[in-house]
């Protein structure tokens, strides 16, 4: 026998030994037998789906106490053997090692994935789990989402070209299998920037904002313009759609290095703005900040901040929505929905329910507003709302909608009904309920009978 089957043999032996500890359930020593086998890679192929079991039980029990040096090893024999077909234990393994990379930030967590073959996972590994507990349905992504999503926040550190290129595939394969994600679209369009090719990002950021429009997809757009007005635009639209204070103020910081020479005047709004909320909660502020603020502490700052945001949001609009027809249409009701005000607006047989806070303060039945919108799922979705005007017309509702309405009380000579100016039909039970007399100036709400004729169903002021 020569020396390379003295190798083998022994090599057998010892992970024979080395299975027979695992099925004890010993994970730590049975892998610290075969350690340095997996450093050399000198195991057997026989042997190659036992040991890949040994390496993952091990990595599941010393995760809080794992070394580095035993990551790579156990990385390096996983993208070496057992990249040429789907398996449980490649998917199981896939899952430690996406966590293990938030611990070890020197782990080459990107090179990793391009060595795996990530075209080789299971159609199990594409789907999501919903687990119900206590009444309460969570859904959990699928492993390709979770693995989509590190590699992506992985990505927003590195920024590497190859490795955007590379990973591409990976992404368009979740995004065609995982279609309810409703971040993958994102990732892929931060890819196509990150390997340079502007255009299709710009692209994929403005499909997202025709039917999911974000403050973050706005902020992205940002990253594929060299046009400082656009930019301007970009996050002033951003900012009217955001509350959480820590994103805002980045925005703020963001926004005042750009219009540094753009607008002096609102750029040290902006800084001002930005040293405020940071302030305001104690939150670290950074170098670049102070530089902006000496550079800015001569200039008066503006004060008028929600009437530029808004200015420059309609810009941000145009660029985008500019080419869908704006349709006038009409607030017809206030209605509830899971207890939360709505306004439902209407134009002929399309109606939109929007949040009551978009029509604005002072909004009335009747105001007529343009608005942009898709289809999506066979849904209308409001892209832009504007007001237009304040409407005296006559609301065009269907039988049975209701309309609040405000006028004088006519009685007749003769009958207790009554009419408010001299339209909107009150009968006699009402009339006597709240003792109506003639000129008595009320609030009513109306339905629209089958008749196309006006009924009040409900005295709300006298």
């Amino acid at each position: 026998m020569n020396m390379d089957d003295e190798t083998m043999r022994a090599n057998s032996l010892l992970l024979n030994e080395a299975v027979a500890i695992y099925r004890s359930q010993d994970f730590v020593e049975a892998y610290e037998k075969i350690k340095e086998l997996i450093a050399k890679n000198e195991v057997p192929r026989t042997f190659t789906l036992s040991c890949a079991w040994i390496i993952y039980k091990y990595i599941k029990q010393m995760s809080n106490r794992l070394s580095f040096e035993n990551l790579n090893h156990c990385a390096d024999f996983y993208r070496l053997n057992l990249i040429h077909e789907p398996s449980l234990v490649r998917s199981v393994f896939l899952v430690q090692v996406i966590e293990l990379s938030k611990v070890f930030p020197d782990f080459d967590f990107l090179s990793f994935c391009k060595d795996f073959n990530l075209d080789k996972l299971r159609p199990e590994d594409y789907v999501g789990n919903d687990v119900t507990f206590g009444g309460k349905t969570i859904h959990y992504e699928s492993l390709a989402e979770r693995l989509a999503t590190r590699i992506y926040n992985v990505m927003k550190v590195t920024k590497n070209t190859q490795y955007a290129a590379l990973l591409m595939p990976f992404l368009l394969n979740v995004q065609a299998k995982c279609p309810a994600n409703k971040f993958i679209d994102m990732y892929i369009g931060l890819m196509y920037y990150w390997k340079g090719d502007r255009t299709k990002a710009r692209k994929v950021f403005a499909n997202i904002l025709l039917v999911a429009p974000q403050w973050y997809i706005w902020k992205n757009m940002v990253l594929v313009t060299d046009i400082a007005e656009e930019k301007i635009a970009f996050i002033c639209k951003a900012m009217t759609m955001i509350a959480d204070e820590k994103y805002k103020g980045n925005l703020h910081l963001q926004l005042a290095a750009i219009l540094q020479d753009e607008d002096p005047p609102h750029a040290a709004m902006e800084i001002a703005k930005y040293f405020e909320t940071y302030r305001k909660n104690n939150w670290r502020i950074c170098g670049d900040a102070y530089i902006l603020q000496s550079k800015l502490d001569v200039v008066i700052a503006s004060s008028d901040a929600m009437l530029f945001y808004t200015r420059y949001a309609r810009k941000a609009e145009d660029l985008i929505y500019g080419d869908l027809e704006a349709v006038e249409m009409t607030f017809v009701r206030e209605i509830s929905v899971h207890g939360k005000r709505k306004a439902l607006l209407r134009n002929g047989s399309t109606s939109l329910i929007v949040a009551f806070s978009e029509i604005g303060k002072g909004g009335k039945i009747g105001d007529v507003f343009s608005v942009r919108y898709s289809m999506v799922n066979d849904k209308p979705r409001v892209l832009t709302l504007s007001f237009l005007r304040h409407s005296s017309a006559e609301v065009a509702l269907s039988a049975g909608d209701r309309l609040k309405i405000s006028g004088s009380v006519s009685l007749p000579h003769t009958g207790g009904f009554a009419f408010i100016d001299k339209k909107y039909f009150v009968p006699d039970k009402l009339c006597l309920q709240h003792r109506l007399i003639e000129g008595q100036k009320v609030e009513a709400l109306v339905v629209k009978t089958s008749d196309d004729r006006w009924r009040v169903v409900k005295i709300l002021k006298s």
